[in-house]
C-alpha cells in the first residue's frame, strides 16, 4: 500500500478526536508557514530534534509532509499551552536522553547534528522484534512512578519519541490542508446514514 493510499484509509481516530476549543486554537494558528520560527517551549536543541523526527515520520512525497503544514510549530505549541507540567518535565527528560544517544552514535554534539543522524538513531530503536515491541508498549503506559528504576532510562526515552510521533499524527491529520485535500471533506454534511457496509464509506472523512 502506497502512502497516498494509507493515509485515505488512516483508521487511526486521530480525525475524530474532540478537541477542547484550546486543542482548536493551536491548530488555527498552526496554518501558515513560519520560516525561522521562534518556540514558545522548546529549547533551540529540542527545536532542531524534534523538527527532523517530524520530518522522518512524515516526509514529503507526493503528498505533503508533516513539515508543510507546520507540525513541529504545532507540538511546540501544545507543549507550551496545553501539557501538563509533568508531561513537560517527562519530554524535557526523553529529549536530553535521546540527545546524548544521538551525540554517542553521530560522533558530535547534537547542535551539530543532521537529519541522517537522527534517522539512524530513530530507526535503531524502532527497528526491533515484536516481543520486544510489546514491552516497550507496556512500559510506556506505565506512569512513571510505577518504572523500576532499571527501566527509568528507556521509559524516558520512547516516551518522548512516542510523544513526538503522536503528536505528528495528530497535528498532520487534523491540519486544514490534510482534511480538505487527502481526506475526504463535506463543509455542508448532508443526511446521516448510521449503518451502511464499511466498503460504501470510501475514503477517510475529516468531519
Amino acid at each position: 500500500m502506497d502512502r497516498r493510499t494509507a493515509l485515505k484509509n488512516i483508521t487511526l481516530g486521530l480525525g475524530y478526536v474532540a478537541t477542547t476549543s484550546t486543542m482548536m486554537g493551536v491548530l488555527n494558528s498552526c496554518k501558515e508557514k513560519s520560516p525561522g520560527w521562534q518556540p514558545l517551549f522548546f529549547s533551540k536543541d529540542e527545536q532542531s530534534m524534534v523538527t527532523y523526527l517530524v520530518d522522518i515520520i512524515l516526509p514529503k512525497d507526493e503528498l505533503p509532509g508533516a513539515l508543510d503544514v507546520n507540525v513541529p510549530q504545532f507540538i511546540d505549541k501544545m507543549y507550551h499551552g496545553v501539557e501538563t507540567k509533568s508531561s513537560q518535565e517527562l519530554f524535557r527528560s526523553g529529549g536530553e536522553i535521546f540527545g546524548k544517544l544521538l551525540e554517542e552514535k553521530a560522533g558530535k554534539k547534537k547542535s551539530n547534528a543532521n537529519r541522517d543522524d537522527l534517522e539512524v538513531v530513530f530507526k535503531e530503536l524502532f527497528t526491533v522484534d515484536d516481543v520486544e515491541q510489546e514491552k516497550i508498549k507496556a512500559l510506556t503506559n506505565k506512569d512513571l512512578t510505577e518504572v523500576a528504576d532499571t527501566e527509568r532510562e528507556k521509559y524516558l526515552l520512547y516516551s518522548f519519541l512516542m510523544k513526538i510521533r503522536y503528536y505528528t499524527l495528530f497535528g498532520y491529520y487534523t491540519s486544514e490542508k490534510v482534511g480538505e485535500e487527502i481526506l475526504s471533506y463535506d463543509p455542508v454534511p448532508g443526511v446521516f446514514q448510521g449503518c451502511i457496509p464499511l466498503s460504501d464509506v470510501g475514503n477517510a472523512w475529516s468531519l
